[in-house]
C-alpha cells in the first residue's frame, strides 16, 4: 500500500471513502490531512507525536483472524508516520514475547484463556493498565468489548471502538453470550468516543437497527509480487489449477459449502482450504 496521501494510502481509497476518516479524527480532536495535502508540513507546522494503543485483539504479529491484520498494518503505518504505538497481546497465544515488533511496543497480557472469558478478560486487564498509562487514543476491537470502553476514558483518552461484525449470529455462541453480546452492540454506540464499522453491510446494520450513522472504514488489501512456485509445488498444486479459500474454519464462514458443491465438479482442479479456527475441530474434522 503506497501512493501520496496521508500515510502514503490514500490515493487508493475512493472518492467519498477518506472523508470518513477525517470526520471522526476530528471528532476526537486528531489533526488528519485530506487526502489531497502533502505529506510534509507546513512552515512552521510541528506534527505531534501520539501515544496510541489498540486493546480486545489477539495482537500482534497477526496469525488469526481480520482485527489482528487490522492492528499490524495500521499500527506499522501510525510507527512511520512518527507515533508511539503500543499493542496488548494475549500472552498464551504466543510463543516467545518480545518486547517491540515492526516498531510497535508489545504489552504481553494474560486473560483467563476459555472460550467465554478469553477475550473480555483479557480486554479488561488490558484497560486497567491504560489507565496506569497516559494515551492519547485506544483504538479497542470487538462489539462485545464495548462494555469496557469507559475505563480509559477516565484519564481523559480518547477511545475508538471498531466493531466488527454481528458475531451473536455466530452458532458457537449459547442463548446467554448472545444476549449479552447483542447488549454490546447498542452500547457500542454510548461507551467510546467514537464507532467504526468496517463494512457497508455492517454500517447499514448499525443505521436500520439503532438509526446510529457510524463512521465506515472499509479494509484495503496489501497484494504481495507471486514469488516462484516452489510452495505450490510441495502441495502438489499448479498455477491456476486451483480454487482456494483462506479463512476461519467457522461455519458462519461457509467453507463448507465450497467443499459440497466441488464434490460435484468433474474437473482436474483442485480444491484447497486453509486456515483454522479454535473451538471448532468437530467441524474442521468434517471438512
Amino acid at each position: 500500500m503506497s501512493g501520496s496521501g496521508p500515510a502514503g494510502v490514500t490515493d487508493q481509497y475512493p472518492t467519498g471513502m477518506w472523508e470518513p476518516v477525517v470526520e471522526y479524527g476530528s471528532s476526537l480532536g486528531m489533526r488528519i490531512r485530506s487526502r489531497h495535502e502533502p505529506l510534509e508540513p507546513s512552515a512552521g507546522e510541528r506534527p505531534r507525536r501520539m501515544r496510541i494503543a489498540f486493546v480486545g485483539t489477539r495482537g500482534v504479529p497477526a496469525r488469526y483472524s481480520g482485527f489482528e491484520t487490522f492492528v499490524e498494518e495500521v499500527g506499522v503505518r501510525l510507527v512511520a508516520r512518527g507515533h508511539d504505538v503500543t499493542v496488548y497481546s494475549r500472552r498464551h497465544m504466543a510463543k516467545e514475547c518480545s518486547a517491540t515488533y515492526r516498531g510497535m511496543r508489545q504489552a504481553w497480557v494474560r486473560g483467563i484463556a476459555t472460550k467465554h472469558l478469553d477475550t473480555i478478560s483479557h480486554t479488561m486487564i488490558s484497560c486497567l493498565r491504560v489507565v496506569m498509562r497516559r494515551y492519547d487514543v485506544v483504538v479497542m476491537c470487538i462489539a462485545g468489548n464495548s462494555p469496557l470502553a469507559w475505563l480509559p476514558r477516565l484519564r481523559g483518552t480518547k477511545v475508538v471502538l471498531n466493531v466488527d461484525g454481528s458475531d451473536w449470529r455466530r452458532r458457537k455462541w449459547g442463548r446467554v453470550a448472545r444476549t449479552y453480546i447483542r447488549l454490546s452492540e447498542r452500547l457500542a454506540l454510548l461507551t467510546p468516543n467514537a464507532t467504526v464499522t468496517d463494512s457497508r453491510v455492517m454500517h447499514q446494520y448499525y443505521l436500520e437497527r439503532f438509526g446510529a450513522d457510524t463512521a465506515c472504514i472499509t479494509y484495503g488489501a496489501h497484494m504481495p509480487p507471486v514469488d516462484g512456485t516452489e510452495t505450490l509445488r510441495a502441495f502438489g498444486l499448479a498455477p491456476r489449477r486451483y480454487l482456494l479459500l483462506v479463512g476461519r474454519l467457522v461455519p458462519e464462514n461457509c467453507a463448507h459449502h465450497l467443499v459440497e458443491a466441488f464434490e460435484q465438479l468433474t474437473t482436474e482442479m483442485k480444491c484447497v482450504v486453509v486456515g483454522d479456527a479454535p473451538y471448532v475441530d468437530d467441524y474442521i474434522g468434517d471438512l
